[in-house]
């Protein structure tokens, strides 16, 4: 009962805030939805490292759901995915929490658990990512679903009861090679995992030729990228149906000098960018809490807390260093792991006052004095954790009237007419002109260029082949040259746009702005 309340609560604020079509997000920084769903609808190969998983998923999901545009079954499938979590989220700390007390109630470890799911489900950062299209919502059900899988090992190991766990085992191989298919940062804290239940089992049983052939069938949804690049779909970054496209995709060779990037300069105030995000998703109450459920973790559950201590460090450097705007993201899993410690910090202080030697037979006046203590502190913990949460921010997460990216990139499709080429720059632009170009608008003619990937030569061979009459035959080219050849073989022929401009720009073309375009001829 207190799981499904978990679910149901987190689905009915997920739905009550969903975004209704594409959107940039609370902070406008979620660019990468409308290309997500552009793959998906064509069954393309998104940005590395192309999320063969998602992909197929959103697919998936989008043709089975019968009602939205688009964009709002992609926006609803995060929904979904962000309420399992929580509930999934729920039983695995509920688990750690009879591990560091098996001799305590039941019943206060589901109110724990049920205050550290929700204060996952509430805290800002993952209900952004739970009513937008994107990846993240899926990557913490995979960590959530792996958690739940390790704890009930440990808690059997535990209590001393005998069961058999290759069964659980293999299906935590295949779900963990699943989930590397769609966010390779899952390795970091599946890692910790491992390295518990090797601690519980022995090695032998974890390192055993049916675990690795279980983690060899999840990562085979890698099969996709090249099949599927080998048929020329519209999206279809890197040709990974070549060794060295498979590998620069894997690679993510765009991103990787993204890491470890931020300038010294820029250190400082991004510690305390940082410094802020973990308050804000937490409060001091909740980091109080989570501080309390670490500490017993550390005493009684040390196999998997120190391992899980040096993930969540490694991810927070990383975070910190990684010079995106939208750096945030990625320490989702490591508020996923310490919301559950939360729950096991409220669980140990709950259970304080109850006497080690505490059974279910207790007289019925100990327990009910229990009972309202318990009872008291928990109202006070959902009012100050959840209930705040959500009265703080629900109006900065609230996406249900949202339609900012829409109206800008179907504004910028109606200044175009059909045979022109759109020239954009930024992500933003980019793919939100994909998305009503190939899913919304199918029928119009316009060949919308990503300015940024004109330099690479796979890029150029897809879109000379999808437009042949407006993209000339390219090679090893700069933008300046690109752009230049693009003017040239449409002088005459049709019009050019850009959605931006600079001094290559400027310098070279007469402009005429109309409305957030630039309508391009050579001088």
């Amino acid at each position: 009962l207190a799981g499904t309340a978990v679910g149901t609560v987190s689905l009915a604020l997920y739905l009550t805030t969903l975004a209704p079509t594409i959107s940039w997000g609370s902070d406008g920084k979620a660019v990468d939805g409308a290309e997500l769903l552009t793959a998906a609808n064509v069954l393309g190969i998104p940005h590395p490292p192309g999320y063969p998983t998602y992909t197929l998923l959103l697919k998936a999901f989008t043709y089975l759901v019968p009602i939205g545009d688009y964009a709002f079954k992609g926006n609803l499938l995060s929904a979904v995915l962000a309420t399992l979590t929580t509930v999934l989220l729920f039983a695995a700390t509920a688990r750690l929490c009879r591990i560091t007390s098996p001799n305590q109630p039941v019943w206060i470890a589901n109110i724990s658990s049920a205050l550290s799911s929700l204060v996952l489900a509430t805290s800002p950062l993952f209900w952004s990512q739970s009513v937008i299209t994107e990846v993240y919502t899926l990557n913490t059900l995979f960590l959530a679903s792996l958690l739940l899988i390790s704890s009930g090992v440990a808690l059997r190991a535990k209590l001393q009861i005998p069961h058999r766990t290759e069964h659980k085992l293999f299906m935590f191989t295949i779900l963990l090679g699943l989930g590397l298919g769609n966010h390779v940062t899952l390795i970091v804290f599946a890692i910790p995992l491992v390295y518990w239940m090797g601690q519980i089992l022995g090695w032998k049983q974890i390192v055993s030729p049916k675990l690795l052939a279980g983690l060899a069938i999840g990562l085979a949804i890698y099969v996709y990228l090249p099949i599927r690049s080998a048929q020329t779909p519209i999206i279809n970054w890197g040709h990974p149906h070549s060794i060295s496209g498979l590998m620069w995709m894997l690679t993510a060779r765009p991103y990787q000098d993204y890491a470890f990037n931020i300038p010294l300069v820029s250190l400082i105030p991004r510690v305390v960018e940082w410094t802020n995000l973990i308050f804000s998703q937490f409060n001091p109450l909740g980091i109080f809490l989570g501080l309390v459920g670490a500490r017993r973790l550390f005493i009684n559950v040390r196999g998997f807390f120190l391992p899980a201590l040096v993930a969540t460090t490694i991810i927070s450097i990383y975070s910190l260093t990684y010079s995106t705007i939208d750096f945030e993201v990625l320490m989702i899993p490591a508020f996923l792991l310490f919301s559950s410690w939360i729950g096991v910090g409220f669980f140990w202080i709950s259970t304080s006052w109850i006497p080690n030697s505490y059974q279910p037979n207790t007289s019925g006046s100990f327990l009910n004095k229990t009972m309202i203590q318990v009872t008291t502190l928990s109202i006070l913990g959902f009012l100050l954790l959840p209930v705040v949460s959500i009265t703080l921010n629900f109006g900065t997460q609230n996406m249900s009237d949202d339609r900012t990216a829409y109206t800008h990139a179907a504004e910028m499709m109606d200044l175009v007419p059909d045979g022109s080429t759109v020239i954009s720059n930024r992500e933003k632009n980019v793919f939100t002109l994909w998305y009503m170009s190939y899913v919304e608008m199918p029928e119009r003619d316009v060949a919308i260029i990503a300015a940024p990937l004109l330099e690479f030569d796979w890029y150029l061979e897809d879109v000379h082949r999808m437009f042949p009459d407006r993209i000339p035959a390219m090679s090893k080219v700069t933008f300046k040259e690109a752009a230049s050849h693009i003017m040239a073989h449409n002088r005459g022929r049709s019009k050019v746009f850009f959605t931006f401009i600079n001094s290559d720009i400027s310098n070279a073309y007469d402009l005429k702005r109309i409305g957030d375009v630039y309508q391009a001829r050579i001088k």
